[in-house]
């Protein structure tokens, strides 16, 4: 039986699973009587002798609906209680609803993200932090990663939806308090200045003695290429409660190349690192698969 989650195309909240199913299936629930039944298990597990009394039937009958309803795979035993001697099984609807397709075509692929971003973004606050884009900070760098920032943004909403409160900050604009936060830090410590102060609490690190190269603490590799990026997940230095997600580069295409591999591995870096089975941080290489000169997918390297 095939499943599919309902999202309010308004909203982007998730209504529910519905059973994608062919006609035949529909049969099921062609009794208003089952109808009923599926309604008031998706309320609150019951038991048959519960589902007769409410809808004023014998117990029999309610049993030959149940029974039916078990067949589809749309109604499921989720307890077992003996009394007096006989075994009374508690009822739960296995879906939300039930939906027929009559023409299977994918109109829109929408890119996935990995799994790790609920812990920023699902329950709790979370602030992004962009690099400033005039000059600022001891390297004088300027942010030019925004555009980036806004299709993850886009990403996030189309996942989350307003269920997740997601601000949208400067480095220079960042107080202490702003700190204590859940954090998504893009851009490296030469262009955001948050990244900078957060650099000696990163499992893979950036050396400002050799360019701000990117080096690994778990590998012991030094990456010096532009298109070298990170993605780390750590728990938050200022505030142990909070998590800090920090997507950077040595330079701009190494951000770019972070970006890429949200979406386009996100299989990949919702895993532990190779070196390091604890610990969600990894570095990526941005590539340009199609010859054009422009990065358009990136590999994990470790």
């Amino acid at each position: 039986m095939k499943r599919a989650l309902v999202i309010d195309p308004y909203t982007r909240r998730e209504i529910g699973f519905v059973c994608l199913t062919r006609e035949e299936l529909l049969k099921a629930v062609s009794n208003p009587i089952r109808i009923k039944i599926l309604r008031l298990l998706s309320a609150r597990p019951m038991y048959v002798r519960e589902l007769a009394e409410e809808l004023g039937i014998n117990e029999q009958t309610a049993y030959y609906h149940v029974n039916e309803l078990k067949r589809a795979g749309l109604i499921s035993e989720v307890g077992v209680v003996k009394r007096k001697g006989a075994v009374a099984r508690r009822l739960s609807t296995a879906i939300d609803g039930i939906a027929v397709i009559f023409k299977e075509e994918i109109r829109h692929e929408y890119e996935r993200l990995p799994g790790f971003l609920d812990e920023l973004l699902h329950y709790d606050r979370a602030i992004m932090v962009l690099s400033n884009p005039i000059a600022h900070g001891p390297y004088r760098g300027r942010g030019m990663d925004h555009h980036l920032a806004a299709q993850l943004a886009f990403y996030i909403g189309c996942k989350y939806g307003a269920g997740s409160e997601l601000v949208i900050k400067l480095d220079t604009e960042m107080r202490p308090e702003d700190l204590q936060e859940n954090l998504i830090v893009v851009g490296g410590p030469v262009a955001n200045i948050v990244t900078a102060k957060l650099n000696k609490y990163l499992p893979i690190w950036f050396d400002e003695a050799r360019d701000h190269s990117i080096v690994s603490k778990f590998s012991g590799k030094m990456y010096p290429d532009d298109e070298i990026g990170v993605i780390e997940l750590i728990e938050n230095p200022f505030n142990p409660g909070k998590t800090i997600l920090v997507i950077a580069g040595k330079r701009h295409t190494g951000t770019k190349a972070a970006f890429l591999a949200l979406t386009r591995r996100w299989r990949e870096l919702s895993q532990p690192n190779r070196y390091e089975g604890s610990y969600i941080a990894h570095v990526v290489e941005g590539v340009d698969a199609d010859g054009d000169g422009i990065l358009d997918d990136a590999e994990v390297l470790e």
